[in-house]
């Protein structure tokens, strides 16, 4: 066989080897990437992952007038938006131009709304409670992770027994004390769970005159007082108030006491607040819910706390702020309304509110001992004294309560005047029942 033959046979060989490989490797790598099939899911799977979601607005009104946009946009709108890109939220506050029974009119009801928990009662006038139960089991959202109690009055507070909302704050409530006050008069600071007895007698070590200074001791709101016991004001058989029973009479026979110490009054014989406690600085111990942030605004108040006040074998326990978040019985996109309080109630998102001395509505150990750990200024305080308190609510709730409420708060200034106290709760239970009557008259 001639040269030129060998050669012609070993090319065509070659050739022939070449096209084999190639279209072995072209079996694959030629294939784009829409082409290939995936080893993770069938393509029909594939094909229903890739379909995009179609956008939803949820129109979402918050209660709270005094919240800033910026809270608003951190707290709900950014966070949504980055796990569900098709979600908008229409963020609307509360004004006299954005009330509730506004909006409704005007055929605007909203798709989510946040409300007091201890006052949602309210809404029941408006028919917009929804059971979120399902949507919850749906979403797998661990109900165990929030306080049992806030849960029980959220149910309580509507005739069905249903879980109309989650919370997504909390508040608790704690004993805050001026360190420079106690340390001019030489006594003991207070300490975690003193009982009331043991508060009136601190107060009357630090309730005196120095300098030119007239120091209070502890001049505290009733409301404070009397949440302790959590009584209720309308009893749930006769639908009149009842401020005899004996919660009420030892939260009034305590107040006396407290207004009654010799110098422990203010000018204007009010309670006392934040801005007493904070800003004039004479004020030595105030009961608060969490006013942390605000504290820390005024760098030269040399301040601590303890647990709130308790009476002999009681819990730290009293009438919380928490705060819940609704779906509305009208909203159209009922799913996409709840994912916003999925995300918010998220453990990562509270987390970050806990971090940031936020009170969480999660009380889970990741989230609570996260509490106030972006700023390094606080580890020295006793922060753990508010995280002690347990929320509780008056049982039988109505929808008259934040109307008799305002009404007690009122009456129980005449206690500064001298009257007695079998008057003051006589008067008291006479215009609740006057204003219950006038607002079911209104109906």
């Amino acid at each position: 066989m001639s040269k030129m033959r060998w050669f012609c046979m070993i090319v065509s060989v070659a050739v022939l080897v070449g096209v084999l490989l190639s279209g072995c490797s072209g079996s694959k790598g030629a294939q784009t990437p829409e082409q290939q099939p995936s080893e993770q899911q069938p393509p029909a799977q594939q094909a229903t992952a890739e379909k995009p979601h179609d956008p939803v607005k949820i129109v979402f009104w918050d209660i709270f007038a005094a919240d800033t946009d910026q809270y608003l946009q951190d707290t709900f709108a950014v966070p949504v938006k980055k796990k569900y890109p098709y979600i908008d939220m229409q963020i609307i506050k509360n004004s006299k131009d954005t009330t509730l029974d506004k909006l409704i009119s005007e055929g605007n009801t909203p798709d989510l709304l946040t409300y007091q928990v201890r006052t949602m009662t309210e809404l029941n006038e408006y028919n917009l409670f929804y059971d979120i139960t399902d949507l919850a089991k749906k979403n797998k959202v661990d109900l165990n992770r929030f306080d049992a109690s806030t849960l029980d009055i959220i149910k309580a507070s509507n005739d069905k027994n249903q879980l109309v909302a989650l919370p997504y704050k909390a508040g608790g409530m704690a004993l805050f004390y001026n360190i420079d006050i106690f340390d001019k008069f030489g006594v003991p600071y207070p300490k975690d769970g003193m009982t009331w007895d043991q508060v009136l007698d601190t107060t009357k070590k630090v309730a005196r005159s120095a300098d030119g200074v007239d120091y209070v001791g502890f001049n505290p709101g009733f409301t404070a007082v009397a949440s302790s016991l959590t009584a209720t004001i309308i009893d749930a058989k006769t639908g009149k108030a009842n401020l005899s029973t004996p919660e009420w009479k030892q939260s009034y026979n305590l107040y006396n006491q407290i207004i009654s110490i010799p110098g422990n009054r203010m000018p204007s014989l009010a309670p006392s607040g934040l801005a007493d406690f904070r800003m004039k600085k004479n004020l030595a111990m105030s009961i608060d819910q969490n006013i942390i942030l605000q504290l820390k605004e005024v760098p030269d108040l040399n301040w601590d706390m303890a647990t709130m006040p308790v009476y002999p074998g009681k819990p730290i326990i009293g009438t919380a702020s928490a705060v819940g978040l609704f779906v509305t019985s009208t909203s159209k996109n009922k799913e996409a309304a709840f994912d916003v309080i999925e995300t918010v109630t998220s453990n990562d998102r509270q987390i970050a509110l806990s971090k940031d001395c936020g009170y969480p509505s999660v009380n889970t150990p990741e989230v609570m001992n996260s509490f106030c750990a972006n700023d390094s200024f606080l580890k020295s305080k006793n922060l753990q004294a508010i995280l002690k308190f347990k929320p509780d609510w008056p049982k039988n709730p109505t929808i008259y309560d934040s109307a008799a409420n305002a009404i007690v708060s009122q009456h129980s200034l005449e206690l500064f005047s001298g009257k007695d106290i079998n008057t003051v709760t006589r008067e008291t239970e006479e215009e609740i029942d006057k204003k219950v009557a006038e607002l079911k008259a209104a109906k």
